[in-house]
């Protein structure tokens, strides 16, 4: 796993329970994500986290298999008959060896964090063609990162419709931009902090504190990547 990936093992770990409540992007995200997939028997879901995708599901297919690195996040995913839990990374090529295919690949907003993205969508293609990823992109919290003046390891959008459009048949690509507000500075970073999202290097103190002082709006700004068939 990648330093990247290890971070965020242990942000999820840490603020799993907190996540559930606090992750109102990434709900949404699911739900629209749930919209452009159609009914299937099998589905696969990388980075499944606490199961908002699932969940967000009209119809829910006959075998379910949601992988997440983090077991707590695992623990409080939706549980049924056709539920099956993977505790295990998206970035294990072991993983891949042994799964078998499916009718559909999801992922919602976990793609990013991958050590190699383009080996996780060639891994994909592999095992079917039908696909429903969501994708933060490096346009989101960009305001944030424009004072800090951190760089990211987010992918940008181009990189991947090249990527998606490469490896994937029939691929529809579309970019979504959402912003959530706050009441105030204090909420909008501790939302950040209970989620256990960065998108760059822990700030150091002072840093932190410049970031509070002149960060100028009341939202925070994400770009999400879609890919569907």
């Amino acid at each position: 796993m990648n330093k990247i990936g290890i971070i965020q093992k242990m942000n999820f770990e840490r603020f799993a329970t907190n996540y559930q409540n606090e992750a109102v992007v990434q709900k949404e995200i699911a739900k629209y994500l749930a919209t452009k997939i159609q009914e299937k028997n099998s589905v696969l879901d990388l980075g499944s986290g606490n199961g908002a995708l699932f969940d967000s599901l009209h119809t829910k297919p006959k075998s379910f298999f949601a992988l997440d690195m983090s077991q707590k996040m695992l623990d409080l995913h939706t549980k049924t008959e056709s539920v099956f839990l993977i505790n295990d990374s998206f970035d294990n090529e072991n993983f891949w060896q042994k799964f078998k295919n499916v009718d559909l690949i999801t992922s919602c907003g976990a793609l990013q964090w991958s050590a190699d993205i383009e080996k996780v969508i060639l891994n994909i293609s592999k095992k079917t063609q039908n696909v429903a990823l969501a994708i933060f992109t490096d346009n989101t919290l960009a305001s944030i990162r424009s004072i800090t003046k951190q760089d990211t390891f987010l992918p940008s959008y181009d990189k991947l419709d090249l990527i998606c459009n490469k490896h994937i048949k029939n691929i529809n690509c579309e970019k979504i931009s959402y912003r959530l507000y706050f009441n105030n500075k204090s909420k909008m970073f501790k939302h950040l902090k209970l989620t256990g999202v960065h998108f760059g290097n822990r700030l150091d103190f002072a840093m932190a504190k410049k970031l509070y002082k002149e960060y100028p709006m009341d939202f925070l700004e994400f770009e999400v990547f879609i890919a569907f068939n």
